[in-house]
């Protein structure tokens, strides 16, 4: 299988003569396979957490070595990572994917600087990465907490790198905190595609908008008897911080009904961000709860307490 050396440099202000800090250190290695993991999965099935065990292709693409070390100042650390067009050879067949595949000559890596640029320029409408992803990037917030304070990953492109440091890592944050909790869903559509290496498919709804689905349950080669046919599915929509739809976590389905008809468009997130200074308020005199004091229980009748609601209607 072939590999790639990718260089990743901390930054630093202290010179550490090449003996490293091995706490900080430590926990920098222990983050980043996760994190590429996370990239690979998102780039290749839209979902950055598999259900379950996860495929054998995400285990082969996902794998990096650390091989090496050097610098005094800054130190530069190299790792091996393989190619994806060989390590997820399964989900490189033409036709059977929705969207675009990465180059298959790049690594987990390349795909992670891309999540880097994508979160640094706050692009709230990213393909690149979902919740689980930005919260995976969160926990490098203990990592430069020490001496170093950025890494730098350098991309095959030369002149091409990306930096993640407490800035990447901050705005990653308010964009999960931004981002509209899953809504659970029903959803007709005509069956596009169906990509069993990744357990994708596409569903093409009446305004001719394509939105990507995860199947959660059973297999999707059961699907192939229905491609073009009209089909319900269950899930969760799952949204991007824009507020658009990332994809559909499938959880069952069926060929749909004409009844169906009525789950026809994408449902809009529900709920907004509660602010803690609107929730006390205080209350004019004689408005709200005070202008009931002194007015009930009182003498009306039935009759008239009707008829004053009649009123106020």
């Amino acid at each position: 299988m072939t590999t790639v050396i990718h260089q990743v440099t901390l930054a630093s202000d202290e010179h550490f003569g090449g003996k490293l800090p091995p706490h900080f250190l430590g926990m920098f290695l222990a983050e980043l396979p996760s994190v590429i993991r996370g990239a690979v999965a998102m780039a290749l099935s839209n979902r950055s957490v598999p259900k379950g065990k996860g495929p054998a292709w995400l285990d082969r693409a996902a794998d990096i070595r650390f091989v090496d070390h050097q610098g005094n100042g800054n130190t530069t650390l190299f790792f091996e990572a393989p190619q994806l067009g060989q390590a997820a050879h399964e989900c490189y067949h033409p036709g059977e994917r929705w969207g675009s595949r990465p180059d298959p000559d790049s690594t987990g890596f390349d795909l992670l600087g891309k999540v880097l640029h994508e979160v640094e320029s706050q692009n709230t409408d990213s393909d690149h990465f979902d919740t689980p992803l930005l919260k995976r990037l969160v926990r490098f917030q203990k990592v430069f907490q020490g001496p170093f304070r950025e890494a730098a990953f350098q991309s095959q492109q030369p002149g091409d790198s990306s930096r993640l440091n407490l800035d990447v890592v901050n705005t990653a944050a308010k964009l999960c905190s931004d981002t509209p909790l899953p809504k659970r869903i029903r959803l007709v559509g005509a069956l596009a595609h169906v990509d069993p290496s990744n357990q994708t498919l596409g569903l093409r709804l009446n305004d001719c908008q394509e939105v990507q689905g995860a199947l959660l349950e059973g297999q999707a080669h059961d699907l192939a008897s229905l491609l073009n046919q009209q089909v319900l599915v269950f899930g969760k929509a799952v949204y991007r911080a824009s507020g658009r739809v990332l994809r559909l976590d499938i959880d069952g389905f069926r060929t749909a009904t004409p009844q169906d008809s009525f789950f026809s468009q994408l449902p809009a997130p529900t709920g907004t961000k509660i602010k803690a200074d609107g929730l006390f308020q205080g209350q004019p005199r004689k408005k709200g709860i005070q202008a009931l004091f002194g007015k009930w229980p009182g003498d009306e009748t039935d009759e008239q307490i009707e008829a004053a609601f009649r009123e106020l209607g």
